[in-house]
């Protein structure tokens, strides 16, 4: 008789589990229906969505999404790289914000304080550093599936 409960638990808990993740995953389909082209007037309701919407966190060739602080041009001088455009931007993440310095590799993109810019994080393994590339200016206007409305792109993504 103690087996027989024993069975009969194990398997209510193994039902549980499956219900859980059948409602997990009807929660998730939801949410993907919901999410429809839309155009943001503020910041707050920008940053709200793009976390709800979006991982936000930092991992190696995975977009974020962050506001432009300041430009200035890096004229390459030590020989070292060619003239680029270093960019101050406050990434959005999962909790809260976090200040990077990225490139741009366009000398003279038009990126001004406030612009709203995709960056594309790059993680150096060996050397245990990450770097910060400035792919596109953004509107935030969001289409759906193709993400957010690209005003200039300056890296072509595979």
């Amino acid at each position: 008789m103690e087996y027989i409960i024993y069975v009969l638990a194990v398997l209510g808990v193994i039902f549980l589990f499956i219900f859980i993740w059948i409602f997990k995953i009807i929660i998730q389909t939801k949410r993907n229906i919901k999410i429809k082209p839309r155009s943001f007037t503020n910041a707050e309701d920008l940053i709200n969505f793009i976390r709800a919407v979006f991982e936000c966190k930092l991992k190696h060739k995975s977009i974020l999404f962050g506001f432009v602080e300041s430009t200035y041009r890096n004229n390459g001088f030590t020989g070292l790289s060619d003239p680029h455009l270093e960019v101050d931007v406050s990434i959005v993440i999962d909790n809260g914000y976090k200040k990077i310095e990225a490139t741009c590799p366009v000398v003279n993109a038009n990126l001004a304080q406030g612009d709203f810019v995709a960056i594309m994080p790059i993680y150096n393994q060996r050397h245990d550093i990450w770097s910060y590339v400035v792919t596109a200016k953004l509107k935030a206007i969001y289409l759906g599936d193709k993400g957010f409305q690209v005003v200039d792109r300056f890296v072509e993504l595979e």
